[in-house]
């Protein structure tokens, strides 16, 4: 048990680009957690990540479709992981990531203007996760 009394549970903490755009043409990403960490072998490397998070919902089709995945860190404390991805992603702890939370389209999407999200998230989540790596 964590200090919140949740059970310490492994998982991972996901991010990908949406197929649909804001009105504007802003592209649009959602995060979320799963606990649901195999992938399946029968398809590409490259694939195998979007087809987990496909299947984790029916959610996560149209327009929420992933189309790129900008971010898989599979964790030791999938809640905590969580929690802090939300600050980040906020901008509640330390310095924006600049992301803009889109709450008309739900509570897990985010928009941002740059181009190189994947790594910012890679370099950001690289100390963050560093104790909770798996």
């Amino acid at each position: 048990m964590n200090q919140y009394g949740r059970r310490i549970k492994e998982g991972v903490v996901f991010g990908f680009l949406c197929k649909g755009r804001g009105e504007d043409g802003r592209l649009i990403y959602r995060f979320g957690k799963t606990t649901k960490t195999d992938l399946d072998e029968r398809y590409e490397e490259s694939e195998q990540k979007i087809v987990a998070i496909e299947r984790l919902s029916n959610a996560h089709g149209g327009l929420n479709r992933p189309e790129r995945v900008v971010m898989w860190e599979h964790v030791t404390d999938v809640n905590h992981a969580w929690d802090l991805t939300q600050e980040y992603l906020r901008g509640r702890i330390y310095e924006s990531l600049g992301f803009v939370h889109e709450s008309g389209f739900g509570d897990k999407f985010y928009s941002s203007s740059s181009t190189d999200v994947q790594s910012r998230l890679a370099e950001k989540f690289a100390d963050v996760f560093a104790t909770m790596r798996k």
